[in-house]
């Protein structure tokens, strides 16, 4: 919710603003699969966009270690500091598989100071890290965005359905010190919504989510 908006106006521009000599890059899964459907459609002008996504799914998951291990090597070779934000969703065997890369570059020798940065949440939901306020204002985000590849707005129930998938991903995580026992090494909280428990979900969306 808002973390590419988060790296570019808060991360960058206060680093820039503090005279920060370190260097900021974000590695986009977005662009990345961006990338991988452009090269398709040129050699398939007859296929849809949802053709091209499910075709190029397997290249745009495989390019994110490529660009990840090319940034942490670009940087090592550095004696500035390097800040590297990893623009996608993490669910926690994504987590687990990048924090597994980081550490082996770590092995190395080089220095790397690995920042969790989670949404400031004000009373969470059941047994997820996250409250139905970020949930239904994700919602909302969703519906008002455009041109996002993947989860157009153009069918309202479908884009519940892929929150919902990705809330469910989450069960029993908790956005908090446990996280440094997985290889973090800060945790950092962010206002990405507004959370304020006088919003709430629609019954039927609310039973989905439980």
């Amino acid at each position: 919710m808002g973390k590419s908006h988060f790296a570019i106006n808060h991360l960058e521009k206060g680093l820039k603003a503090a005279d920060d000599q370190g260097r900021f890059t974000v590695i986009s899964q977005d662009e990345i699969r961006a990338k991988c459907l452009a090269k398709w459609q040129k050699e398939n002008r007859s296929g849809s966009t949802e053709e091209g996504l499910k075709a190029i799914a397997k290249e745009a998951a495989a390019e994110w270690p490529v660009q990840l291990q090319e940034k942490l090597t670009r940087a090592s070779k550095d004696k500035n500091a390097h800040y590297i934000f990893l623009d996608k969703n993490f669910p926690p065997a994504e987590q687990v598989q990048t924090l597994n890369a980081i550490q082996a570059f770590e092995a190395s020798g080089v220095k790397i100071h690995k920042i969790a940065l989670v949404p400031q949440i004000k009373k969470s939901f059941q047994d997820y890290p996250f409250s139905l306020t970020f949930f239904l204002q994700c919602y909302l985000r969703c519906l008002n965005r455009k041109g996002h590849l993947t989860i157009s707005n153009d069918d309202p129930e479908r884009i519940v359905k892929i929150l919902v998938l990705f809330f469910k991903q989450f069960k029993d995580v908790r956005f908090d010190s446990s996280l440094l026992k997985k290889g973090f090494d800060q945790v950092m909280q962010a206002n990405l919504t507004v959370e304020d428990e006088l919003f709430q979900l629609p019954g039927n969306i609310e039973k989905l989510v439980s």
